[in-house]
């Protein structure tokens, strides 16, 4: 990188390479020293205690010539993270849903220290009338000395395409679903309204029915001296409340035979799932 630097004439690519290989050399040093100092190699013999505190001394200058441009390196990694995260937020801030019209942005920094937000678009969403409201976002998440180029693309970017897909067949399925559970719980409730509706339709005791019933039971069961049939409310303190058909007969120790031979008269005549069947 060092060459390519001096060869186009990019001195700060050069000596950012020089210092690359130079910190490098350092680190490979280092390791170097501390390998020898676990395997207990002999301390070389200085001369005179000035020739090695020159050492230290020149040991401890090159460490900290080394440690100050990565200081300021780190401190620019720093700042550009900053000002990438304070992008985002004026992308999702103030350009929004025009995002998706954005085919890609560069944020540049010139060479009198003045920066530049080139936005390269599709269509007419983001247009050049925009800028002031855009350079005002800029201002309000302080990148500053900053300003905005916008430049119209033709270009057909498949992959914002394809992402654009994606997310509308995501939205499309999460639609179906919603309708296919309303539509569930549409049915849910249609069954439901017209099992209660056949209970009430069940349930509703005509008068001339019960005439002809109770004149029935009188001829094959002349022992019940009387009869009343209505709707009774239901619970368990559980499940819902349930409304149940109710026969109460005034009858003088029938047997069990015909109990029930008179249950199943009255749910085949009321054409009944089920009967509360009290004897009085």
């Amino acid at each position: 990188m060092s060459g390519y630097g001096i060869a186009h004439g990019s001195w700060e690519i050069a000596t950012k390479s020089f210092y690359l290989f130079f910190l490098n050399s350092f680190f490979v040093a280092l390791a170097t020293y501390f390998v020898v100092r676990y395997l207990r190699f002999p301390y070389k013999s200085y001369s005179s205690k000035q020739e090695r505190r020159k050492n230290r001394r020149f040991f401890v200058f090159f460490t900290i010539i080394m440690i100050i441009p990565s200081i300021w390196i780190f401190a620019d990694v720093l700042v550009e993270a900053r000002d990438a995260r304070r992008l985002d937020h004026f992308i999702h801030d103030y350009i929004g849903e025009d995002y998706i019209f954005l085919d890609d942005y560069e944020f540049l920094t010139l060479e009198d220290d003045s920066r530049k937000l080139i936005l390269k678009v599709y269509g007419d969403s983001i247009s050049k009338a925009k800028i002031p409201y855009y350079q005002e976002g800029l201002e309000a998440v302080k990148i500053k000395n900053t300003v905005i180029e916008i430049i119209p693309t033709s270009e057909i970017n498949l992959s914002k395409i394809r992402q654009l897909e994606s997310e509308l067949s995501g939205l499309g399925d999460q639609i179906n679903d919603q309708i296919v559970k309303l539509e569930a719980e549409k049915s849910t409730q249609q069954e439901m309204l017209e099992a209660v509706q056949l209970r009430n339709d069940i349930m509703r005791l005509d008068s001339v029915k019960f005439r002809e019933v109770s004149e029935e039971v009188k001829i094959f069961l002349p022992e019940i001296q009387s009869i009343r049939i209505a709707v009774s409310s239901f619970s368990n303190f559980e499940n819902i409340e349930e409304r149940l058909p109710l026969a109460i007969v005034k009858w003088n120790k029938p047997s069990e035979e015909k109990k029930q031979q008179l249950y199943s008269y009255l749910i085949k005549s009321y054409d009944l799932d089920t009967l509360v069947l009290l004897i009085e």
